[in-house]
């Protein structure tokens, strides 16, 4: 928990880039009927920047591996890489979620820490225990990764934070909790400029809600979704 208190200015970054990229996430996760809590993965993964990239080629908010990418048919190309696209890597990294809670048979800890290290690293782990054994099989007793064992405290200190902030004070930014952006389909190849100018928005902006389009126009073979402003929509 000290460690999200110590920086002063995060939540200030994190309320600029979660509208309306948390909106969605939410609304997905509720949709779906999932703890609410799993909101907090993306901007413990990338701090809501939807252009992380990581050492290990993890992409996106949620940091998707190209492995993951390929198991869930995530569209990759030199033109559109969906791992970066908000509503394609939501759906894939929800998917990958739900899939690793029915495999640790509804135990949360064990699944957050499979999405952060692998399952092959967690079942090694788990029968590692069972070998010795040990009837204690919960992430806390599992031998992990320093990184993994760290993971699931810092969601929790940041859930704590979250659960008892002041948002009367400065520190917290308002965002308001409907979203006034949507996915629209284009139709067909258009170049990003010519798509800004249509929904009113700058390029930058357009190219902030729709970071997996990787050139100067959508792919021709996949990723003819935009996010614009409802109104122009």
């Amino acid at each position: 928990r000290e460690c999200w208190l110590k920086q002063k200015s995060l939540f200030l970054v994190l309320g600029t880039r979660a509208t309306p990229i948390l909106q969605y996430i939410v609304s997905e996760i509720e949709r779906r009927e999932l703890p609410l809590d799993l909101a907090l993965i993306p901007i413990i993964e990338s701090s809501l920047n939807p252009w992380a990239y990581s050492s290990q080629h993890a992409a996106g908010l949620w940091q998707i591996t190209p492995a993951t990418a390929d198991h869930f048919s995530l569209h990759r190309s030199w033109w559109f890489d969906a791992r970066y696209d908000i509503r394609d890597a939501t759906h894939a990294a929800l998917d990958y979620l739900t899939s690793l809670n029915e495999r640790y048979d509804g135990d949360w800890y064990l699944t957050l820490a499979a999405y952060n290290a692998g399952p092959g690293r967690v079942d090694r782990a788990l029968r590692k225990k069972r070998k010795a054994g040990s009837e204690d099989y919960d992430f806390w007793s599992l031998q992990l990764p320093r990184e993994t064992r760290r993971y699931i405290p810092k969601l929790l200190g940041l859930l704590s934070v979250l659960k008892n902030a002041d948002y009367d004070s400065q520190q917290w930014p308002d965002t308001p909790i409907v979203a006034d952006w949507q996915p629209v389909n284009t139709g067909g190849q258009i170049e990003i400029a010519r798509a800004a100018a249509l929904a009113g928005v700058d390029e930058e902006t357009l190219r902030r809600m729709t970071p997996g389009h990787l050139r100067w126009a959508t792919a021709p073979e996949a990723g003819d979704t935009l996010w614009v402003p409802a109104e122009r929509a």
